[in-house]
């Protein structure tokens, strides 16, 4: 079924103006809209796209997960053929190995900081910091009437809510 939206928002519109008195009374409305438009068919179907999407997103994220766990495989197999080579030519005490497809050089690694300081031990010039917004916090002092630069409250939107039978 094709869902022509601005097919049915026209209908809505010249049900309300033909007849007033459905923006008063919403079973009266929705009673009308149901016999005289084809409100349920279109709800339904756009419900029925969002399934097939749901079942696509579920499949995808799956397939995501498999391709994350196949690249660290991948990316573990490459480092430990990189060792391998370097323990290889550690053995024959080769620094340096000239092949058709690469030349393989040992060279001297860099320096790695090793443990887990503890934060509150070490002076300020070894700490680095991330500010970041709080925008729970920032919502609050708006609520409370509190002025906050360059930060307002959006008025709030309407949402949906689906609750499946």
């Amino acid at each position: 079924m094709r869902i022509n939206t601005q097919f049915l928002q026209m209908q809505i519109n010249n049900l309300v103006l033909d007849y007033p008195e459905l923006q008063a009374d919403e079973v009266m409305r929705a009673d009308t809209l149901e016999a005289e438009t084809e409100i349920k068919e279109v709800l339904t179907a756009i419900l029925h796209a969002n399934d097939e999407d749901e079942f696509l997103l579920t499949g995808i994220e799956a397939r995501q997960k498999q391709l994350r766990e196949r690249e660290e495989r991948l990316q573990r197999r490459y480092a430990g053929r990189r060792a391998l080579i370097l323990k290889i030519m550690q053995w024959a005490d080769l620094k340096k190995m000239e092949l058709p497809e690469a030349t393989l050089s040992q060279r001297v690694g860099q320096r790695k900081v090793l443990g887990d300081p503890d934060v509150s031990l070490l002076p300020e010039e070894l700490i680095k910091i991330t500010r970041t917004p709080d925008r729970t916090k920032i919502k609050e002092a708006l609520l409370r009437g509190e002025a906050v630069p360059e930060c307002t409250l959006s008025n709030a939107e309407p949402s949906l809510a689906i609750h499946p039978k």
